[in-house]
């Protein structure tokens, strides 16, 4: 079901046990990590439904929700509760994880480049947790 409403295929919340009224799905920008992750992890690499309403800033998609009827969204759980006021928040047992990426101007220094390197060695011995 999560499939179907993530994809556009269920479009009324009744196709799910719900109210007769439509799906709403609230996405962050389509580059943004966490719509990048629920794309890779629960879509298996297929884009989120076109129809879904964009938001430009993560906090704008907690807003969105508590005033569209039938809405649905996704926030990271690194969001402060004051911009989730408005909304359920669902925990879930498990973890979509992100994608991040180290960026650095063309040409750093080697002082920045040992950075990253400190930086990538953290993040190999976390993945290995």
């Amino acid at each position: 079901q999560l499939q179907g409403l993530l994809s556009g295929s269920i479009t009324n919340w009744r196709d799910v046990g719900g109210a007769d009224q439509p799906v709403v799905l609230v996405s962050s920008d389509t580059m943004g990590a966490i719509r990048t992750e629920i794309s890779r992890t629960l879509l298996g690499g297929k884009d989120i439904s076109h129809r879904a309403r964009v938001v430009e800033r993560a906090p704008d998609a907690p807003k969105l929700v508590a005033t569209t009827a039938g809405a649905l969204g996704f926030v990271s759980s690194a969001m402060p509760a004051s911009q989730r006021q408005g909304v359920t928040v669902v925990p879930h047992e498990g973890k979509i994880k992100q994608t991040l990426f180290i960026v650095t101007r063309q040409g750093a220094s080697a002082a920045v480049e040992k950075v990253v390197e400190a930086i990538k060695a953290v993040a190999a011995q976390a993945l290995q947790r």
